[in-house]
């Protein structure tokens, strides 16, 4: 991404958080003291109604996230890939649950959200802001999603969004801050947890994401998941070879978007 394409992303992100959230959020995103704003936690009204809770150090790189589930729809870019009443949808990289939140809404109470997340402050600040809009549809598990399962590293750079199992992934981002210890699980796992038919998994786990797909090819085409979002961080994983991986026997509905390393 070149200086005048970041720029003109920049003014889109302030755009669509002008329009999302009033102009007075914008002191947030510009104000060189965010960081030393004397509250443990914010509190931000999201489209469709909903509140997220979240330390005031991350409200920069979150309204980013929420222009890009809200305005841009990364993850619904296909009108396949839109939450719909009554499914069951997996959140495997969910950040602070933005999305999940999303999901949750149009899930309904007919249908559940499993919200995956490994990073234990992340989770904490998500269960509030579920508790908050009251749903009672979002089942927790904190994990990391990995090949194998047992005790792992994460790698928190400054941006805890970009937070990853790849070390080399993380210090492309300011470099290493400091790492966590938290257990993992396949995928295969967490699908058992689940216990049934899967309508969407949206996967967004910082660089793993082809390692994971490939060793749980066998498990996803069991027909156990109907529709798999993938966004796809370049250059530890490549798009056309994540979809390679499911284009036969059984083809699966699948998405991806590619995250440039550089972005």
């Amino acid at each position: 991404m070149n200086f005048r394409e970041g720029i003109t992303n920049f003014r889109q992100i302030l755009q669509c958080a002008n329009s999302l959230l009033g102009e007075d959020i914008l002191f947030f995103i510009l104000s060189p003291f965010t960081a030393a704003i004397p509250t443990r936690a914010l509190r931000i009204k999201l489209p469709e109604g909903g509140r997220l809770i979240l330390p005031p150090e991350l409200l920069r790189e979150a309204l980013v996230n929420v222009a890009h589930i809200y305005c841009f729809r990364d993850y619904e870019l296909l009108d396949d890939f839109r939450p719909r009443p009554g499914w069951t949808v997996v959140d495997i990289g969910g950040y602070l649950g933005i999305w999940t939140l999303r999901a949750a809404r149009a899930v309904s109470q007919g249908g559940e959200v499993v919200y995956v997340e490994a990073n234990p402050e992340l989770v904490s600040f998500a269960s509030r802001s579920f508790e908050v809009n009251g749903f009672k549809n979002v089942r927790i598990v904190p994990r990391a999603i990995a090949p194998e399962k047992g005790a792992i590293k994460i790698y928190v750079p400054e941006r805890r969004i970009n937070s990853s199992v790849l070390r080399g992934y993380s210090e492309i981002w300011g470099g290493v801050e400091r790492e966590i210890e938290v257990r993992a699980i396949t995928l295969e796992t967490l699908l058992e947890l689940i216990g049934k038919p899967v309508d969407l998994i949206k996967m967004d786990i910082e660089g793993l994401e082809q390692d994971v797909l490939s060793s749980s090819r066998e498990e996803l085409r069991k027909e156990t998941v109907r529709r798999l979002v993938v966004e796809v961080h370049s250059p530890f994983s490549d798009p056309l070879d994540i979809c390679l991986l499911y284009t036969s026997p059984s083809p699966r509905d699948l998405s991806t978007s590619r995250m440039p390393s550089s972005a």
